[in-house]
């Protein structure tokens, strides 16, 4: 996977949205999965989660971005899928 984030802030009330994250291996013109998220490494679960990736690998790509263990933790408690 070639995972690529950007912060997109839109000016609407929701914070659901400030994050977007792809795989630039599978998105194209003419669009593909997008996981969108309040921080960066939902965005990234989200989008994992869309490819079919289980919670060991969303995990394992979180920590090897330099996320801490207590980050991972929080967002693979919560519902963000």
């Amino acid at each position: 996977m070639n995972i690529q984030t950007q912060f997109i802030n839109p000016p609407i009330p929701k914070r659901h949205f400030d994050w977007c994250a792809v795989d630039a291996d599978k998105f194209d013109d003419e669009g593909g999965p997008i996981g969108y998220g309040r921080t960066e490494q939902e965005a990234i679960a989200v989008l994992m989660g869309k490819l079919g990736a289980g919670c060991t690998e969303i995990a394992n790509e979180l920590v090897g971005r330099g996320f801490s263990n207590s980050e991972v933790a929080e967002i693979m408690e919560g519902e963000f899928v």
